[in-house]
């Protein structure tokens, strides 16, 4: 599984961890990976790191001949899941200033911009984005 994730954010991102890092992330208690699978193959994953009360989304992203299928929107419906059943605060994420699709995306989820991570990527800022837990 960790070649075929380092595979699939090559393909996505242009860059990935090595399957070494990904391996060691999949065996570790505070990293989860949600992979969605298309006869068997990996078309896209949602990775989280778990911090004392929050959940950092680490990487979430879908094949490109398998996007608008609402694979993400998926990925990250089992994440709120997790979270709404667990004991973490928040999730964090940071989400290129460009990617109106994403962003979109986790507006309707809910989640709140916080601020503007300059030169987060290589060529581009993050937008800064939570999601906090609402206790009845």
């Amino acid at each position: 599984m960790a070649q075929q994730l380092a595979d699939l954010e090559k393909e996505i991102f242009g860059t990935a961890w090595n399957k070494e890092l990904i391996k060691q992330k999949i065996n570790n208690d505070e990293f989860l990976y949600w992979v969605y699978e298309i006869n068997s193959e990996i078309v896209g994953y949602l990775a989280i790191q778990k911090n004392f009360k929050e959940l950092h989304i680490l990487g979430i992203g879908v094949k490109e001949i398998f996007r608008n299928q609402s694979i993400a929107k998926k990925l990250t419906i089992e994440l709120i899941d997790y979270f709404e059943e667990s004991k973490y605060e928040q999730i964090l994420l940071e989400v290129r200033v460009s990617n109106s699709v994403a962003i979109n995306m986790y507006e309707s989820f809910g989640f709140k911009h916080y601020g503007i991570r300059e030169k987060y990527y290589k060529n581009e800022d993050a937008n800064l984005f939570h999601l906090e837990k609402i206790y009845a």
